[in-house]
């Protein structure tokens, strides 16, 4: 009832909000800052958001509130020196519904933090109405996409826009992403880009790992649509099995999607060489047994397991959207193919399996850039200047 009432009457309840005074902000330090997120689903934002907190729960007082629980929930709980707040914990991964922002508001009350990150498309806009009502003084979205006027059915580009002089900055993950916030007529100067980072390259341990006599090719992502995992099931049936007899596809992680790709992999006459791993606690092990990594998505701000495959030293074939080229340098630490480019991509992949001395330059190649310019000390550094004021 509370959607349906916001959603009739969404320009007038907007209206009132964009009109109100800004706050006027003085420069304190901040010593709390406060989380919010959809859910503790698997997936990248989940592992950035937890990255984030571990690095700064030192420095900071951490409030963390989630709409929903979910499958990654007993990590956070298991963290130290944070305040926890879930809004429905019988509900299992569920996108923020527009009542949500009733109980940020009484959170935000109990706990004063002097700045919000806000996470998620379905929690941007609760959580802003609560963060005006709290009299929160600095406002951060963390924009991990890039957004359109709208997204699936949130009007997400509007609400970035209409509330641009809100918030303190919008964090953008990629230029790729702050390209897209431009283009919805966000102001230059209200945006930041820090790259989303949650690899540390002197945490990496590399190691000769291969239980297998075949090369493995992984692909490491939540298993729906927008990672374009059907763009590597056909890739894979043109590739000429006869000449190229040893390799296997491993996708690792779960999603709604998993059932249709497992017949897909079936009518293509390729389910005996992709194995569906679903989610796994072993990373670390898969990448060391990896020979090379493929993304083939169809959208990305700046996908984690691409950072984290070329900080193990593998070189990843990815698609050239949103932020990946700025990651990726075709020929240089990996390979780009466009959307949906089938024939590219088993070209490419019979390329690896050919000539490993290519594959060995580009592994190099592709961890050197993580720990010169992905490494998650330069991130965390960037965010601690921008909530001093710097």
């Amino acid at each position: 009832y509370l959607n349906e009432l916001y959603y009739e009457n969404e320009e007038v309840i907007l209206n009132n909000y964009v009109k109100k005074k800004n706050l006027i902000k003085e420069k304190t330090k901040i010593k709390k800052i406060m989380f919010i997120y959809d859910s503790f689903y698997m997936g990248g934002v989940t592992n950035l958001i937890y990255e984030w907190i571990q690095r700064m729960k030192d420095d900071f007082e951490i409030v963390l509130s989630c709409y929903s629980n979910g499958s990654q929930m007993s990590k956070f709980e298991n963290l130290s020196k944070i305040n926890l707040y879930i809004y429905k914990i019988n509900v299992f991964e569920s996108n923020a519904s527009i009542d949500y922002h009733n109980y940020l508001h009484e959170v935000m009350l109990k706990e004063k933090p002097e700045a919000v990150f806000i996470f998620g498309v379905s929690t941007f806009l609760p959580s802003i109405i609560a963060s005006l009502d709290s009299g929160i003084p600095n406002i951060y979205p963390i924009a991990n996409i890039s957004y359109y006027e709208i997204f699936g059915s949130i009007n997400i580009g509007k609400y970035l826009r209409i509330f641009s002089e809100k918030y303190t900055k919008i964090i953008c993950v990629s230029n790729a992403v702050k390209k897209s916030l431009l283009n919805l007529g966000v102001s230059d100067n209200k945006i930041d880009v820090i790259y989303g980072s949650t690899i540390d390259i002197n945490k990496i341990k590399t190691f000769d790992y291969n239980d297998t006599n075949k090369k493995i090719i992984s692909c490491i992502c939540r298993v729906s649509k927008e990672k374009g995992i059907d763009t590597l099931i056909k890739a894979v049936s043109k590739i000429n099995k006869k000449k190229y007899d040893d390799f296997e596809v491993y996708i690792v992680g779960d999603g709604e999607e998993k059932s249709n790709l497992l017949k897909l992999a079936e009518d293509y006459n390729v389910a005996d060489i992709i194995s569906f791993l679903g989610y796994r606690n072993d990373i670390e092990n898969i990448l060391n047994k990896t020979y090379i990594s493929v993304l083939p998505s169809h959208h990305e701000g700046l996908p984690l397991s691409i950072l984290e495959s070329m900080a193990y030293g593998k070189m990843v074939i990815a698609t050239d959207v949103d932020g990946i080229p700025e990651v990726i340098k075709h020929k240089e630490n990996g390979l780009l193919i466009h959307e949906n480019d089938i024939e590219t991509l088993a070209k490419y992949i019979e390329i690896c399996l050919d000539n490993k001395e290519f594959v060995d330059s580009m592994n190099y190649n592709a961890q050197k850039v993580i720990g010169e310019k992905f490494n998650i000390d330069i991130c965390i550094e960037k965010l601690n200047r921008l909530l001093m004021g710097e």
